[in-house]
């Protein structure tokens, strides 16, 4: 019987093992995993990492504002109660004040934007200096002139700085 010479530091192919593979990654595997990885992340980003206030800290104060229902419905009262105005309605979103007024066919446009710019002083001066203000004012009854332009809708535009109403 012949003995066997065992060499150490190397696995004995005739002992029943099988011989070793080398794992090889191609850089292709490699950048199709951090294409994987990248578009995983956004994807989490832009869904559930946002789920915060849309507007983020931007309203940052705005409960130390007064600026109730009662305010709103005395704003709106005030416009709706001249004769020229036919409808009125405010509307909040974030730092902007949305206010549209519907005019009737009897006021000029100077008329109608100085009643908008009048109807200010409903507010307090707290509120100015906190939210922006969009006029939107407007005439549905308006026919059309010689050239067959109208002058309405106008839209004015006061920011929380300016101390009032650009047309």
């Amino acid at each position: 019987m012949k003995l066997k010479k065992l060499k150490f530091g190397r696995k004995n192919k005739d002992a029943g093992s099988k011989p070793r593979r080398k794992f090889k990654i191609d850089l292709s595997v490699i950048i199709f995993i951090a294409i994987i990885l990248i578009v995983g992340i956004i994807v989490f980003y832009l869904t559930i990492g946002q789920r915060g206030n849309k507007y983020g800290d931007r309203l940052r104060g705005i409960e130390k504002i007064s600026f109730t229902k009662k305010d709103k419905s005395k704003f709106v009262d005030a416009l709706k109660n001249n004769e020229t105005v036919k409808s009125a309605s405010i509307d909040i979103q974030g730092r902007i004040i949305y206010v549209i007024v519907d005019f009737n066919e009897s006021i000029s446009i100077d008329d109608a934007r100085n009643i908008v710019s009048d109807s200010l002083s409903n507010l307090s001066d707290e509120v100015k200096g906190y939210y922006d203000i969009n006029a939107l004012i407007t005439k549905s009854d308006e026919k059309p002139n010689e050239d067959g332009k109208t002058q309405f809708p106008r839209s004015g535009y006061k920011k929380k700085t300016s101390g009032s109403i650009v047309w």
